[in-house]
């Protein structure tokens, strides 16, 4: 199982982080304690819906990442309508 570590409490593009383990299962822990699961296959990270510690809600979204050297940087949304669970 991958582990993201976020620098903030959600993702969006310029969001970075750190990482550890490997595989298309992934676990994120963000900066304010809250938590999410998720898939990466290629570059792309899907993350499930979460809340952060505020309170805030946090729909299924769907990333363009760049992982490397223990690092990762979010690119961008991938667009409308792609935010599902890959099969």
């Amino acid at each position: 199982m991958m582990h993201l570590s976020a620098s903030g409490s959600h993702l969006y593009p310029g969001a970075t982080g750190t990482v550890s383990g490997d595989g298309p299962d992934v676990v994120v822990d963000f900066a304010d304690l809250s938590r999410t699961t998720g898939s990466l296959t290629g570059d792309r990270l899907v993350t499930l819906p979460y809340e952060t510690s505020a309170g805030t809600r946090i729909p299924t979204k769907s990333w363009r990442v760049d992982v490397k050297d223990g690092r990762f940087r979010i690119l961008a949304r991938h667009p409308s309508g792609t935010d599902a669970i890959p099969t």
